[in-house]
This record gives structure tokens, sequence and C-alpha cells, in this order.
């Protein structure tokens, strides 16, 4: 952890490797560390997105309307190290890292909507 302040916000019923969901202030991100050999990396993003957006999950647009959750799954389930994608889904940015590590902030910067 570095300096400044993170803070465990939201569940990760979904995602068995994860043990929490945190949100750092200063860069004001939402951030999800997980093992893809373990849990499918959709569903750790529509994990950190509802907790981002304080979204019931049920309520989300499906993942798979703005990308292919398989192939995500599917780039991220071996050795993904290496990989980035970056897309926009319920007005966050979301970035996933092939390390296991997904992040997301609104993508107009403004936390509040």
């Amino acid at each position: 952890m570095s300096q400044h302040e993170r803070s465990t916000v939201g569940s990760v019923d979904l995602v068995q490797s994860a043990t929490g969901i945190s949100f750092d202030e200063r860069d004001r991100t939402h951030r999800i560390d997980y093992d893809p050999s373990i849990d499918n990396t959709s569903l750790a993003v529509i994990s950190v997105v509802g907790a981002a957006s304080q979204t019931d999950l049920i309520d989300l647009k499906p993942l798979h309307s703005v990308i292919d959750s398989s192939a995500l799954d599917t780039l991220f389930s071996g050795s993904g190290e290496g990989y980035q994608v970056t897309f926009e889904y319920a007005g966050l940015s979301i970035t996933v890292d092939g390390s296991g590590v997904i992040e997301c902030r609104h993508s107009n910067g403004d936390m509040d909507g």
C-alpha cells in the first residue's frame, strides 16, 4: 500500500480469490486484485463496477453488450501477464491488467455520477 489512503469497499461474493474491493482516495480509483486462474475476469469486472457505481449487480447492463466477455475471460485465464485491456462500461473507464488487477474510475473524472 502506498502513502495515500486506500479503503475497502464493496463485496466480492462472485470472486473467490479476491479479499475485497478497495478505493483509492487520491486517484479516485476502485480496484480489485484477483487470481484470473481461479476466477473469471468478467465476474471480477462486474464486481468492481458494481461497487464503483453503487449499483446492484443485477441492475448493470450486460457486460457482453460492450465487450466480448468470453474473450476477456480467455485472454486473462492463462498467462495473461503482459496484456492490458481498457474499455468503457457503465460510465466507467475499466482497465484489466494481466497481473490480476482491475481498476476503474468514472470516465468523466467525477465520482458522483
